[in-house]
């Protein structure tokens, strides 16, 4: 997903939708805050978003609020990307559910699919 620097969501993809189960037409042009748990911290919310903003990366575990009405922990992952066409900044945000990314090893299970870019080994590659 990603959002304009103000927190207001301007991309949302099949993932998050995955994720958090809300259809893009139903969050794109809503403030990203909304998609908190209501018993998250707002303060910290902000502050992590005022670092975002202002060209830093930052990690951090939310609790948002599920589609189906639950609470989901999550680990996040914010990074300022500057906006071409706008001016400002956009933030990118990648999130995945803390109860399974934390320690998840890589495994041949989880390689990429056949098509996608892979980095060749260093003995490959041109000088």
């Amino acid at each position: 997903m990603a959002t304009n620097a103000d927190g207001t969501i301007v991309r949302w993809d099949h993932g998050a939708q995955a994720l958090l189960g809300y259809p893009s037409r139903e969050v794109v042009g809503r403030p990203i805050a909304d998609l908190l748990h209501p018993g998250a911290d707002r303060s910290l919310g902000r502050s992590l978003w005022d670092s975002a903003t202002a060209g830093h990366g930052v990690m951090a575990t939310v609790t948002a609020w599920h589609r189906d009405g639950h609470p989901l922990e999550l680990e996040i992952w914010a990074a300022p990307v500057p906006a071409r066409h706008r001016g400002g900044t956009t933030v990118l945000v990648f999130a995945a559910d803390a109860n399974t990314a934390r320690g998840t090893p890589i495994t041949a299970s989880r390689r990429p699919r056949r098509g996608r870019w892979q980095p060749r080994p260093a003995a490959h590659r041109r000088s």
